[in-house]
């Protein structure tokens, strides 16, 4: 039987230095917490984001991370290039029709 939990996991990726195989493992960070699951497992789950520490639902985009954190918590780098191409794009729309 499962090892029930009373927490949400906070995970982050490892990658297995001593082992032959190349299988990365999400470990949970929470103190005392021995949670471990394969990457390739990892998708859709419930999990505590590594940055606000509100619940999440892991996706693609999460997968990538090292610690993943939700869409919420991800910086957006060039905000003024993207409302730049947003009012452009507008600009087409309302001349082409």
């Amino acid at each position: 039987m499962a090892k029930k939990y009373n927490h949400l996991h906070r995970l982050k990726k490892l990658t297995p230095k001593r082992q032959k195989s190349d299988a990365k493992l999400y470990k949970c960070m929470v103190p005392g917490c021995t949670y471990q699951v394969p990457v390739s497992f990892a998708e859709n789950l419930i999990v505590q984001c590594s940055r606000c520490e509100q619940p999440m639902i892991m996706d693609k985009l999460a997968m990538d991370l090292v610690s993943p954190h939700c869409q919420g918590c991800t910086k957006v780098r060039n905000v003024k290039r993207v409302e730049e191409l947003t009012m452009i794009d507008e600009f087409l729309k309302e001349k082409l029709g």
